[in-house]
């Protein structure tokens, strides 16, 4: 899986923190995209790994997959296409915009 480098940003906020990794590839439906991949840890001990990207000029929040594309177990990382409840898609992009050096603004 991507996120697996230096974070390009970290953001300590009261209930955990967060690391942001800016421009990773991914594939979405099929087709090649650019998102930040965000990791948020939780003082709760959740952990989620998320794709922040634009389609139609909406930021979405999905979550970071890795999934297999052939019988020859070539793994290929994406997003699932399954949004988070609505109230824990604006927290996470709450956080996501306390990055200054994010990818999509709002």
């Amino acid at each position: 899986m991507p996120c697996q480098n230096q974070p390009d940003g970290t953001y300590h906020f009261p209930d955990g923190d967060a690391c942001l990794y800016l421009g990773e590839s991914l594939k979405y439906n099929g087709k090649g995209v650019v998102a930040d991949c965000m990791i948020v840890q939780w003082f709760t001990g959740e952990k989620v790994e998320v794709y922040i990207y634009e389609l139609g000029g909406k930021r979405l929040v999905r979550s970071a997959v890795t999934k297999m594309i052939s019988p020859s177990g070539t793994l290929q990382d994406g997003v699932e296409d399954i949004p988070f409840p609505e109230d824990k898609e604006k927290h996470l992009l709450a956080i996501y915009d306390h990055f200054t050096g994010r990818t999509f603004q709002h």
